[in-house]
């Protein structure tokens, strides 16, 4: 569950490396490529708020940078879907669960 590993997962998917931001005890996601302007984005959760720590920009749900030296800067959406998992694994048996615990 994303709630398990927080507002922030990065991970690499079909070789692009990406971030799903999350809202906490919601079904609200969205996910982004990690590269911004050229460079590859370390976003964190720190408190309330999703933070870069290359630039120290703080971004929102949507995507878009809010404070810093990338503000109104916007990461780009990638292609996703919302399912629920009974549905998901009934067309797509050969499925890797992500998990936050090794």
């Amino acid at each position: 569950r994303l709630d398990a590993a927080g507002p922030v997962v990065s991970d690499t998917l079909g070789g692009r490396e990406i971030v799903v931001l999350h809202k906490k005890d919601s079904w609200l996601a969205a996910a982004f490529e990690r590269e911004l302007d050229g460079q590859k984005l370390e976003l964190a959760a720190h408190g309330d708020a999703i933070v870069d720590a290359k630039s120290g920009s703080k971004f929102n749900l949507a995507g878009v940078a809010v404070d810093g030296p990338l503000a109104g800067k916007k990461l780009v959406p990638v292609s996703y879907q919302l399912e629920e998992w009974y549905v998901w694994s009934t067309q797509h048996v050969g499925t890797t669960v992500w998990s936050t615990t090794p």
